[in-house]
């Protein structure tokens, strides 16, 4: 983002949610669909919570609209 090249910085982004919707959810879906609010279950959304709010602030100086709103 120093020289301000979107198109570098968005394909490094995409890449690392693409990482993330091949690795993290889908290796924690039983995590993810237990009946019960156990603290395994909690620790999993806070994780994913936590990725995807900084992964907004991140994305927000390139595309402002849509992380505001996603935030």
């Amino acid at each position: 983002m120093d020289n301000y090249d979107l198109q570098k910085s968005g394909d490094a982004i995409i890449l690392f949610l693409d990482g993330l919707n091949n690795w993290y959810i889908r290796r924690n879906r039983r995590r993810f669909w237990r009946a019960e609010l156990d603290a395994d279950k909690r620790s999993a959304y806070e994780t994913l919570h936590e990725v995807l709010t900084t992964m907004t602030k991140l994305l927000a100086p390139i595309c402002p609209f849509i992380t505001e709103y996603l935030y």
